[in-house]
């Protein structure tokens, strides 16, 4: 039987180990499994069959670290906002930019996906239509209980949800074909080593997409950072464009394309969906008014349109592969 050689501090990583005689783990009999009870794959037969698996607890309570912040403030901010990932209307929903995306990751099937830091796993479980599994790896138990309500109702087979730090992920090397991450990047004030760790699980030949908003150097980003976290504690900041380039290349990955789109908001629902506190929510609507009549630039492109305030980001894709 194959051995998972995965190394890391065991406060991080608690491997339990199945029951003797337990049969393995069937993900296409157990649509959206409760994460809690989910195996994952500690090694993928080569010829694409899956011939081991094993539960894993992979966040000891409040030690892990994500990079910004501890384990346990990271599920408290975005435990506020599960519920908002799946509501009609949501961003993380939007086909058009999900269409997107999915122009320049390719899926085929038989192949293995992960979503790392994928929330309730939209973006994961959009690409993973074509593939042989996706997993949607989250450290948040109210993202992946949402996503994996989801997949019920959908009566979905092929979809399975992992509590795991992005920074520690519990998987060996050379595990799946596809890795992507969406909008998690400017939650990190250390893109390195998640983005090391997307690499050593990618299979030699496979890909490495992530995506996230991106802002200016200098004083404008510095006061749309400031924004951001005043609308949501778990902004540290959004990635510069160079500087992502660059830690791609060096996480040893080689970039074949990129790409950028802008996409619009309105101002008041892009603020709810964070659900600030109401004296943080009037001064970052008074800042945006200001730059839309003409005043100091916030770095979120603040208008008028047709009667209402929006904000425009400008999401950076960029599509590697691991040699």
């Amino acid at each position: 039987m194959p051995h998972c050689d995965r190394s890391t501090d065991a406060s991080v990583l608690r491997p339990l180990v199945r029951r003797p005689n337990e049969a393995p783990y069937d993900h296409r009999e157990n649509p959206g499994n409760d994460y809690r009870n989910i195996y994952v794959p500690t090694s993928i037969d080569p010829r694409g069959g899956i011939d081991y698996w094993q539960m894993w607890s992979t966040v000891a309570a409040g030690t892990a670290m994500i990079g910004c912040m501890s384990a346990e403030q990271s599920i408290r901010e975005f435990t506020r906002q599960a519920a908002s990932f799946e509501a009609p209307g949501s961003h993380f929903a939007d086909l058009g930019v999900l269409d997107w995306i999915a122009g320049y990751v390719a899926v085929h099937p038989g192949d293995r996906l992960l979503d790392v830091a994928g929330g309730t796993g939209q973006l994961g479980r959009h690409l993973g239509r074509s593939a042989e599994l996706c997993v949607v790896a989250d450290i948040t138990p109210a993202m992946l209980e949402q996503g994996a309500q989801t997949v019920r109702m959908e009566g979905r087979h092929d979809v399975v949800f992992v509590q795991a730090d992005a920074m520690a992920l519990p998987f060996p090397d050379a595990q799946f074909e596809v890795v992507v991450s969406r909008f998690a990047l400017h939650h990190l004030t250390d893109i390195g080593p998640v983005l090391r760790e997307m690499q050593r699980v990618c299979t030699p030949g496979g890909s490495v997409t992530v995506i996230d908003m991106v802002t200016e150097t200098g004083s404008m980003g510095e006061r749309m950072d400031e924004l951001e976290r005043l609308r949501d504690p778990s902004h540290v900041a959004c990635p510069r464009s160079s500087r992502l380039r660059d830690l791609i290349t060096g996480a040893g990955l080689r970039l074949v394309s990129e790409a950028t789109r802008d996409q619009r908001f309105l101002a008041e629902p892009w603020l709810d969906s964070a659900q600030p506190k109401p004296e943080a929510r009037e001064a970052i609507l008074e800042a945006l008014r200001a730059e839309a009549a003409g005043g100091a630039p916030t770095g979120l492109r603040a208008a008028e349109a047709d009667g209402a305030l929006t904000i425009t980001y400008r999401d950076l894709l960029l599509h590697a592969s691991r040699g």
